[in-house]
């Protein structure tokens, strides 16, 4: 298990994974949970990875890619991010959702006890073309996390906030293995929500919300029952601490937003 830093610098800032074939991109762009991909993170789940779209993969920014002296030109239009890219300064959103992020967790599960303020990193990386014609994807997502305790159970709580890169509609079939499975919904102002659930056989537990915004950003709550933040974190053996409804409040919160009025 790594933490969610780890993880984030794996997705987006650590040598391109290897490529995959179509069937499998558009599986593993929604199995994050249990691929522990997550791109734009935490103790255990990968934040972005997401990221990966039919020849789209991830890549830090500036890292001289391995290949022919001459590139070959990507066959396939570049890999755009949903919604405008947001006025605020980065600097100035990172405070202001680590503070939103307190406040609508312990809003939705008023009995919850946070560990400390969510630490918030950001990521804002453009599209690059790769040496055999396909792209590195963008990311542009805000990600937080803390240890949480609930309803008499101990876990960890990341929150993302970003620009969506692909739809996060539940699998048109269940994904091999019997420790995943995604129930699919719709908000009240019509957004697309996705609830994953995975259990691994090392009793890795974890459940996330995901919500499709209209303005094209999305927001992914993942609760886990890790017993901190570091990245040799054991889990606690039960449910993680918060339910799919709670993380779906926390998720739909209007205040988890890229574009503050």
């Amino acid at each position: 298990m790594s933490n969610y830093r780890t993880l984030l610098e794996t997705a987006i800032g650590a040598e391109p994974p290897t490529r995959l074939d179509v069937d499998e991109l558009m599986a593993a762009s929604r199995q994050r949970l249990r691929r522990h991909r997550w791109a734009v993170g935490s103790a255990g789940a990968a934040v972005l990875a997401a990221t990966v779209v039919v020849t789209v993969a991830v890549a830090a920014p500036g890292r001289p890619v391995v290949g022919p002296t001459t590139p070959t030109p990507p066959a396939t239009p570049k890999p755009t991010l949903a919604g405008v890219a947001p006025s605020e300064d980065p600097q100035a959103a990172k405070v202001r959702l680590a503070a939103a992020m307190r406040t609508v967790v312990l809003d939705a599960v008023p009995q919850a006890h946070l560990g400390g303020e969510f630490d918030v990193l950001h990521r804002d990386i453009e599209a690059t073309p790769t040496a055999d014609g396909t792209w590195y994807a963008p990311a542009y997502v805000f990600q937080g996390q803390q240890v949480i305790d609930a309803a008499g159970r101990h876990g960890v709580i990341i929150v993302s906030v970003m620009r969506r890169l692909l739809s996060d509609a539940c699998p048109l079939a269940t994904p091999e293995g019997a420790g995943y499975t995604c129930e699919q919904s719709t908000g009240p102002n019509g957004e697309l929500v996705a609830a994953e659930h995975y259990i691994a056989t090392s009793d890795e537990r974890q459940t996330g919300v995901k919500v499709n915004r209209a303005d094209g950003s999305a927001v992914w709550v993942i609760s886990s029952n890790y017993v901190d933040l570091t990245s040799q974190s054991p889990v606690t053996g039960a449910d993680p601490p918060l339910t799919v409804a709670q993380l779906t409040a926390i998720a739909l919160d209007p205040r988890l937003t890229l574009y503050p009025e």
